[in-house]
């Protein structure tokens, strides 16, 4: 994502600029803010907008570059119009202008998507809003954003995903699901949703590509093996069904499973453990995400499901470790 801050000047050229672009059918008015009785009126001249602007800032008689002009682009069609827009309310109030009129435009004759922002450099009040070190404060800014922005977390998912080792499309399909995506796809797609929209579609030609460049490291398979081995007998392997939260104790919906095991493997490894079962009922099998290699293995690569949630090794060793002490002295105890 890029922020660029145009050229400023007096006479709030930048509204011109981008209206001439909508009569041209290359750009798109997404939105005005702040501009008080021109708010209700359809169809609003530009020289209105230009008219509006220069009132509100001619409150200050000494700055004399008074207009804001920039631009947000993002790379090729990774946005649309309408996150775009999202994204520049975020960015005015970010940098202090959210109380100010600004329009945006969108601009669809590039090879990236972008908007266009106009607004004052002048606050309500009639002092300059705070202009130091501008383009560093608004790349901060706009990083804030798309971090915190559901389309940009999921393409930076889909990205890091094709850096996986997989043997099947259902295991590409948890990496999604674990991140609370809903998945399905056909031949042609999977598609991702969230929050009741979808975020995101991928070919499944590269879903396909993906799983045949992938190879199994089997000597990372060994030491995954000798690590559950070694803390199947230090913490308890033994499988919890966890449930929805409901304030009705009699209302339990199963969702899931877990085991002491699986946390430590988690938090020492960077190991998740999916168990894979059906309404609460004991699992029938596990998927190992290896989040520190990039792969993803079927749980019997490693160890069948009894054996990995076999907890008589651990007991035997917190029988032991409880027992108490017997100390023989001279033939006494």
């Amino acid at each position: 994502m890029v922020v660029k801050i145009l050229n400023s000047n007096s006479s709030f050229n930048g509204v011109s600029y981008n209206t001439n672009k909508m009569e041209k059918d290359k750009g798109e008015l997404m939105k005005t803010e702040n501009f008080g009785y021109l708010q209700n009126i359809p169809n609003v001249m530009p020289e209105e907008y230009k008219n509006f602007l220069r009132a509100h800032s001619n409150t200050n008689s000494v700055v004399q570059d008074k207009q804001l002009h920039l631009i947000l682009s993002g790379e090729g069609r990774e946005y649309n119009k309408h996150q775009l827009t999202d994204m520049a309310d975020a960015f005015m109030k970010e940098m202090g202008y959210g109380d100010n009129p600004y329009m945006v435009v969108f601009h669809n004759d590039t090879a990236n998507n972008h908007v266009h922002i106009v607004s004052s450099r002048i606050n309500s009040e009639g002092k300059k809003i705070n202009d130091s070190f501008e383009h560093k404060r608004a790349m901060s800014a706009i990083q804030k954003i798309v971090n915190n922005d559901i389309g940009y977390s999921t393409i930076q998912q889909v990205k890091n995903s094709f850096d996986y080792s997989i043997s099947t499309v259902a295991q590409f399909k948890l990496l999604f699901e674990q991140q609370g995506y809903s998945v399905s796809y056909n031949d042609k797609d999977m598609t991702l949703r969230k929050y009741d929209d979808v975020q995101q579609v991928i070919p499944m030609d590269k879903v396909n590509a993906l799983i045949a460049d992938s190879k199994k490291d089997n000597s990372r398979i060994l030491q995954l093996k000798s690590i559950i081995n070694k803390y199947n007998g230090r913490t308890d392997p033994s499988v919890r069904v966890v449930y929805e939260p409901s304030k009705y104790n009699d209302v339990k919906k199963p969702i899931g499973y877990t085991s002491d095991l699986a946390k430590v493997l988690k938090e020492k490894f960077g190991v998740d453990i999916v168990y894979h079962g059906k309404k609460g009922l004991p699992p029938y099998g596990y998927s190992i995400i290896d989040h520190s290699h990039k792969a993803i293995y079927k749980g019997g690569e490693i160890m069948p499901i009894k054996e990995f949630i076999d907890n008589s090794t651990f007991k035997g060793r917190k029988i032991q470790d409880t027992a108490p002490i017997q100390l023989t002295v001279d033939g006494f105890k």
